[in-house]
């Protein structure tokens, strides 16, 4: 469990344990970077009600105030405070909790205690159900867009609704309903009611921007990262959100953006190959002028140039042939891409081949992905067998066996994070690529071993072994026996005609 040494404990730095006693709105909030102020927050009726008509003046009343301070916050500030609040509530509500049996969910204590979060600053990862454009004026025909609303399914609790509220046109959903959009969005929570609903209520988030998760690659812009590094404590929050980006995003379209990314790289690599390859000889060439000594050096630096180039050039011809997964390990170990890992950097991959270890481990409880347990598989794909890679999943299949000393087949499509360093047994620094994703793909062998060979050939050539054994040791028994018989016998010789 390389990476639990990093990832499972709370970041240092961190604010003191809340006390269960400190439940206050007051407590709350001074522990907030960006709070909504306190005559912004009370001037929203509780709840909030939802007219079948007539919304734009209601929201426009309710709200304008809380997208006056969301316009004056920093980027991060918002998501920094939701995830603040988050662990402040999981601190408060840990004792009964541990009395109930239960884990924490943001949903499950929204519902139960929503004045401590009315307010205050939540985001929701989730997909959009459906979308609903409201006109600047309530009269038919009216232009203008004054705000969007958008049903989101919660991640965590699919049956749940909440419903965020944007001001001003959104180029981000389109209008319609049985959408499925994997989101993420930040604002701050207020409750609303309609007229049917009883006593029910329905979460508001209110917000200035939403985003949208594509299979292609996370949220952009990507956090730097330290390469042939372990995962380090600044990379933690970069981890976590690679890891729900991959559990929000359909499966089934990582596998096809997977594809994809391979197409695009194999048709750039003979260009790449081409200058990587003069890259190289003029290093070859500088390091034979200041060091002329080192002949052996020059001859293998020109060697390691011709050998990549080499299997560079043949790599699109052999995919042609024979298509199959994009060599990952071999490309980020053997060829252009091992100079700059950052090519691959947050793109989809998918691999194929033995899984050697499977063992997990708790994440950081308070995470602000609310990301559980995590599942470390060791990796052997099909195109290197001695290069491993790493694998951290947030979902495992039922059954799989788990331990050290594995042979099982897998495939797995997933977010390269980055080349990561591990020591090995002999005490040694080696590298990995490390994948994050949502699943690991179980092949269980049906009658095969890892090389293919039908396992009751193994059986009948244990049976055919173990006969040829018995017959040799009884035909050795009965020489053994007719020795002794002749060695023994002391009569003459018989010679009879």
């Amino acid at each position: 469990m390389l990476i639990a040494t990093v990832l499972g404990g709370p970041a240092s730095g961190e604010e003191p344990p809340a006390s269960t006693a400190e439940v206050s709105g007051a407590t709350i909030d001074r522990r907030l970077e960006a709070p909504l102020p306190e005559e912004v927050r009370s001037a929203v009726p509780d709840p909030v009600q939802l007219p079948d008509d007539g919304r734009t003046e209601v929201y426009r009343t309710a709200f304008t105030g809380v997208w006056t301070h969301l316009e004056s916050l920093p980027p991060d500030a918002l998501f920094a405070d939701a995830a603040r609040l988050g662990r402040i509530r999981q601190r408060q509500t840990a004792g009964e909790r541990k009395a109930e049996g239960q884990r924490f969910s943001t949903f499950v204590d929204l519902h139960e205690e929503p004045e401590a979060y009315r307010g205050r600053p939540l985001t929701v990862w989730g997909s959009v159900r459906s979308v609903r454009r409201l006109p600047e004026r309530a009269e038919p025909g009216a232009d203008g867009e004054a705000f969007v609303e958008a049903a989101v399914a919660t991640l965590e609790h699919p049956s749940r609704r909440v419903l965020v509220i944007l001001e001003g046109a959104s180029e981000v959903l389109p209008s319609g309903e049985s959408l499925d959009i994997p989101v993420t969005v930040t604002g701050f929570v207020f409750r609303g009611s309609s007229a049917d609903a009883g006593e029910e209520w329905t979460p508001l988030l209110v917000a200035s921007r939403i985003t949208r998760h594509v299979a292609a690659h996370p949220p952009l812009p990507l956090e730097p990262v330290e390469h042939r590094s372990p995962v380090l404590p600044d990379e933690a929050d970069s981890f976590y959100r690679f890891l729900k980006h991959a559990r929000l995003v359909d499966y089934q379209e990582q596998i096809e953006a997977a594809r994809e990314f391979r197409r695009e790289r194999v048709e750039q690599l003979p260009a790449d190959s081409q200058a990587d390859y003069r890259h190289r000889l003029q290093e070859a060439m500088r390091l034979r002028r200041e060091q002329p000594q080192e002949q052996a050096a020059y001859q293998k630096a020109v060697s390691d140039a011709r050998r990549i180039r080499q299997f560079e050039q043949n790599l699109p011809k052999r995919l042609a042939d024979q298509p199959s997964e994009f060599p990952l390990v071999a490309a980020l170990f053997w060829s252009i891409d091992s100079a700059d890992p950052e090519r691959w950097r947050g793109r989809p991959v998918t691999l194929s081949g033995n899984m050697r270890k499977l063992v997990s481990y708790a994440a950081d409880r308070e995470n602000p992905y609310q990301v559980g347990t995590l599942y470390e598989a060791w990796l052997f794909s099909d195109d290197t067998r001695s290069l491993p890679s790493v694998v951290v999943a947030s979902d495992i299949p039922a059954g799989i066996p788990r331990g050290e000393d594995l042979n099982e087949r897998v495939s797995v499509t997933g977010y390269f994070f980055k080349i990561y360093a591990y020591k090995a047994l002999n005490g040694r620094v080696r590298y990995a690529p490390l994948i994050l994703a949502q699943k690991i793909d179980w092949h269980p062998r049906s009658g095969e071993d890892e090389f293919g060979i039908p396992r009751f050939v193994w059986v009948l050539a244990g049976v055919v072994v173990a006969g040829l054994v018995v017959v040799v040791w009884r035909t050795s028994r009965s020489d053994r026996r007719a020795a002794r018989r002749l060695l023994s016998d002391d009569s003459p010789p018989r010679f009879d005609v």
